[in-house]
């Protein structure tokens, strides 16, 4: 949200960020180890 700020973007609080993070993070995540499990099948 630092980086936005460049562009007019409001910066996020801390605990705006966790929840941000944990929205975008937790199915990035989950989808990530998906595709290295179907790598790893070969």
């Amino acid at each position: 949200s630092l980086i936005t700020s460049w562009i007019g973007w409001p910066v996020l609080s801390p605990v705006n960020s966790i929840y941000v993070g944990l929205v975008l993070g937790a199915p990035l995540t989950y989808w990530f180890a998906k595709h290295i499990q179907k790598l790893m099948k070969g």
